[in-house]
């Protein structure tokens, strides 16, 4: 129920309601963050002050030493520690040397990366709201790492500053012109100044990566495949953005 007491209802993921209602919450507030984002960003604040969260290690130890079959799942730093904490020297080389794929992927592959790095969105979460992606989950999104100075100078970054440029994502996403999207937020790439290698090397690979990787829940293409480029555009895209 909304403030003025209207119903929504709201698709459950994760077998949880409450994932789901936070997750909307975010979406209509056009903040470009997921769950996934804050509990992994809580989950490393605890690890980093022990002292401070003690009484919370001592119920995790408590539940995973009675429950572990579901403790993965419902704790906060257990539930995150799907792949070792990296070091700081460890997440600052997988950003120069570049890492694309899926959002929760990039999560996965990055922990450790508070305070240096962050999982970009390309298009921005928020502006699959309202159109035929909408379904997608956030973990299945397509992203790019970036070191956070850098993710900052891109139109996209932020959570009211930049929302004319979201909502014009947001307008050719609705209008099923993914290809569009795609070419405005790689151009926008292109004039950031990037710390290290440039992130425009990476462009061609993240394009193909659109074209040829299935997405659950993503809407039919012209192609009749469920990916989020056909291989006609992405070939266009290069073009235009004269990778070819």
């Amino acid at each position: 129920m909304t403030g003025d007491g209207t119903l929504v209802d709201i698709q459950s993921e994760k077998n949880n309601c409450g994932y789901s209602v936070i997750q909307k919450i975010l979406k209509d507030r056009s903040i470009d963050k997921s769950i996934d984002d804050l509990r992994n960003d809580r989950a490393q604040r605890i690890e980093d002050n022990p002292k401070e969260f003690s009484k919370i290690f001592e119920v995790e130890q408590w539940v995973s030493s009675r429950c572990p079959q579901v403790a993965n799942s419902i704790l906060i730093v257990g539930g995150a520690e799907k792949e070792k904490k990296k070091s700081p020297e460890e997440i600052i080389q997988i950003v120069q040397e570049g890492l694309i794929g899926f959002y929760g992927e990039l999560c996965d592959e990055t922990r450790g990366r508070r305070g240096i790095a962050e999982n970009n969105h390309i298009p921005p979460e928020s502006s699959y709201k309202g159109t035929p992606y909408k379904n997608i989950k956030t973990r299945d999104m397509p992203a790019i790492a970036m070191f956070i100075k850098d993710h900052k100078q891109t139109s996209s970054w932020g959570n009211k500053k930049n929302g004319a440029y979201r909502n014009e994502i947001q307008d050719l996403m609705r209008d099923g012109n993914m290809a569009e999207a795609v070419y405005r937020e790689m151009k926008d790439l292109s004039t950031i100044n990037a710390t290290g290698k440039n992130y425009q090397h990476h462009v061609s690979s993240f394009i193909d990566m659109l074209a040829s990787t299935h997405v659950e829940k993503a809407p039919f293409n012209s192609a009749r495949t469920q990916t989020l480029l056909t291989p006609n555009e992405a070939s266009t895209l290069k073009k235009r953005l004269e990778l070819t």
